[in-house]
């Protein structure tokens, strides 16, 4: 299973929670360990590249494909979620609004 699909999943079964601590914090907590030993496995890593062999054209590209990325993630949450703003309004716990953003999309 995809992780965007894990986490439509867990976010999903978040709403249909109708305990008092039905939240999307819960329900993403709730899946393989806490939200703490999930984000454990996480670390941030500075992207680079050898743009040597690119010619200058190529190199141009580069800012403008970064930007088309950019231009479709609110497409990717309209068609994955819905109203991504939804999605994280339902979420108290900075960790869990973290992993969120590290792993709705494709």
């Amino acid at each position: 299973m995809s992780k965007a699909a894990s986490l439509l999943l867990l976010v999903s079964a978040a709403a249909c929670d109708t305990s008092a601590s039905g939240s999307a914090d819960s329900a993403i907590a709730a899946g393989s360990g806490s939200i703490q030993q999930r984000m454990a496995a996480y670390t941030s890593v500075e992207l680079t590249a050898d743009t040597t062999a690119l010619t200058a054209n190529e190199r141009r590209m580069i800012p403008l494909l970064i930007e088309a990325g950019k231009a479709m993630d609110p497409i990717y949450w309209a068609q994955a979620w819905g109203s991504r703003d939804s999605l994280l309004a339902q979420v108290n716990d900075p960790a869990v609004r973290t992993f969120i953003d590290i792993n709705y999309g494709p």
